[in-house]
């Protein structure tokens, strides 16, 4: 498997993406996350996709995407790009536009790793905040 995989803090699952890779690799590396959520967690967990400046994005990226993304666990509730280039921009704003755009769930982008880090807690943080606000029944 080119594309790694490293827990952090057991609430974010980082992939990080060499410059060449495969669609095959990416559902490879999936199948294994899947299994690894099941096994340790129980709490919502941030991805982020840690993406090279110098990544070369293979055939069929908007259909594979929007499969790969849409097999993600349902405790997986926010989804990070963290660096990339223009053509990963454009594909993520595709990929919004085009499959997500009636959902609550979709690629939000940042330009390093430390601001998805970031972005991910403050999700989580708003998502506590707004499950305690809520009223119990």
């Amino acid at each position: 498997m080119n594309i790694r995989i490293t827990w952090e803090d057991n609430h974010i699952i980082r992939y990080d993406f060499p410059e060449l890779w495969s669609w095959e690799d990416f559902f490879k590396t999936q199948s294994v996350t899947q299994q690894l959520i099941e096994k340790e967690s129980t709490h919502p967990i941030g991805v982020i996709l840690n993406i090279p400046h110098n990544i070369i994005i293979p055939p069929q990226s908007v259909a594979n995407a929007h499969q790969l993304l849409q097999q993600f666990h349902t405790v997986v509730d926010v989804i990070v790009v963290a660096g990339g280039n223009t053509v990963v921009r454009a594909l993520v704003n595709v990929i919004n536009r085009t499959y997500w755009r009636d959902s609550n769930r979709f690629l939000h982008m940042t330009d390093n790793l430390e601001e998805a880090r970031e972005f991910i807690a403050q999700q989580h943080q708003q998502n506590n905040s707004s499950n305690n606000d809520s009223p119990k029944t």
